[in-house]
C-alpha cells in the first residue's frame, strides 16, 4: 500500500459504508443516502475507485502483464477460498430442509473458480431478506474484469504517449467517458433486461467499472499534483445542485466530480489520516461482513425475536466482522504477500 496518504482510511471509510448500508438492507429498511447515492452503494464506488488507483499503480510498477495477472489472483484466491468453505461449515446446522451439502459442494466449486455464493438449503430463509448468503460477492467477477482491462488500456496509454503526452491524456478521458455514457444509457435510458452472467449483474457492474478507470487515469494523468480542496468541494456542492434530479445527467457525470472529490481527500498532503488506521483489513470486510450480519440477524432477530437500533445491529456485526478481518489478515493475507515477494526476489536473483 502506498504510504504518505489517506488511501487505507478512506478504503476502510468505504467498507464501513457498505457494511452499514447492507445492514439497513438486510433489515429490510432502505439505506440512507449520501449524494443521491445509498450509502452502501456509494461504498463500493469508492472501493473501485481507489483500487483502480492502486492497481493501476501496481501495474506500471510492474510492467509485466502475466506476473501483474498472478499477482492480483495469488491476492484475491487464498482469503477467497478459505471464507467459502468457513462459510460452508458454519452455516450447515442452520439447515432444517435437507439437501444442504448438495448446495455446499456447488458453492465450494464457486469457491475454486471465483464466482458469487448461491443460496444453500433453507439457510436464512427467514431472515428478512432472505435466502442469501453473501450477496456482496457478485463485484468480485467484475474486480477481476477490470484487472484484466486495465492492462490494454495502460499499454496503449503509454504507447500514444511516448509520442504526445496530450493526446494520451486525451485517450484515456474519451475511454472513461465512453464507459460512463454507455453506463448511463444502459441504466436511465434504455429499458432492457439486465446482463446476468457468471453470478453477476454486468449492467449494475459497469458503474463500477468507470469507477475503477477514474481512478486508473487519475493515475495514468498524474492528477494528484492537480488536486486542491476547495475546488474539489466547490465543484460537488455546484454539481449536486444542479444534477441531484436528473437521474441520467448525475449517472454521466457525478461519477467523475465524486471521484476527483474522493482522490482529492485520498491523496492530500499533509495525510492527516494516515496513521489512524495501520493496516488495510477492506479484502476480510468485504468477504465476511455479509454472511455474520445476516447470521447475527438471525439469531437476534429472527430466532430469540429481540428488538435492537439497525445501529446496534451495525457495531455488534462490526465487532465480530473486523476480529475476523484482522485474522484473516494475520493468517492468510500477510503470509502469503510475504511469501509472494520471497518468490519473486527469488527469481530476479
Amino acid at each position: 500500500m502506498a504510504k504518505n496518504n489517506n488511501i487505507t482510511f478512506i478504503h476502510i471509510m468505504a467498507a464501513l459504508m457498505v457494511i452499514l448500508g447492507h445492514e439497513y438492507v438486510l433489515l429490510g429498511y432502505e439505506a440512507p443516502k449520501i449524494f443521491g447515492f445509498s450509502i452502501h452503494t456509494l461504498g463500493v464506488r469508492t472501493l473501485f475507485l481507489i483500487s483502480g488507483l492502486l492497481v493501476s499503480r501496481s501495474y506500471i510498477r510492474n510492467n509485466n502483464c502475466f506476473v501483474f495477472w498472478t499477482k492480483r489472483l495469488w491476492r484475491l484466491y487464498p482469503s477467497f477460498v478459505v471464507c467459502v468453505i468457513l462459510t460452508v461449515l458454519i452455516l450447515f446446522p442452520l439447515d432444517t430442509a435437507g439437501g444442504y451439502w448438495k448446495d455446499a459442494l456447488k458453492n465450494i466449486y464457486y469457491g475454486l473458480t471465483i464466482h458469487p455464493l448461491s443460496r444453500m438449503g433453507d439457510v436464512f430463509i427467514s431472515n428478512p431478506y432472505p435466502g442469501s448468503i453473501n450477496g456482496s460477492l457478485w463485484t468480485l467477477p467484475i474486480e477481476i474484469a477490470c484487472y484484466l482491462f486495465v492492462v490494454p488500456v495502460i499499454n496503449i496509454y503509454k504507447y500514444i504517449k511516448s509520442h504526445n503526452r496530450h493526446i494520451a491524456n486525451c485517450f484515456v478521458i474519451s475511454f472513461v467517458a465512453s464507459l460512463s455514457l454507455i453506463s448511463a444509457v444502459l441504466n436511465h435510458m434504455l429499458t432492457i433486461q439486465h446482463l446476468v452472467f457468471y453470478g453477476t449483474d454486468w449492467t449494475r457492474g459497469l458503474e463500477l467499472i468507470v469507477f475503477f478507470f477514474i481512478g486508473t487515469a487519475f493515475c495514468l494523468m498524474e492528477m494528484e499534483k492537480y488536486c486542491d480542496w476547495q475546488s474539489s468541494i466547490v465543484l460537488l456542492v455546484v454539481s449536486i445542485s444542479l444534477f441531484w434530479k436528473n437521474g441520467f445527467l448525475c449517472s454521466l457525470i457525478m461519477p467523475f466530480i465524486i471521484g476527483y472529490f474522493l482522490l482529492t481527500f485520498a491523496t492530500a498532503k499533509p495525510p492527516r489520516f494516515e496513521h489512524v488506521i495501520k493496516r488495510d483489513i477492506c479484502y476480510g470486510l468485504y468477504l465476511y461482513a455479509f454472511p455474520v450480519q445476516q447470521l447475527l440477524i438471525y439469531f437476534i432477530k429472527v430466532k430469540f425475536r429481540l428488538n435492537i437500533p439497525t445501529i446496534g445491529y451495525f457495531f455488534v456485526s462490526l465487532l465480530f466482522i473486523w476480529s475476523i478481518s484482522e485474522i484473516t489478515y494475520c493468517l492468510i493475507e500477510e503470509p502469503f504477500a510475504i511469501l509472494w515477494s520471497r518468490m519473486t526476489n527469488r527469481s530476479r536473483s
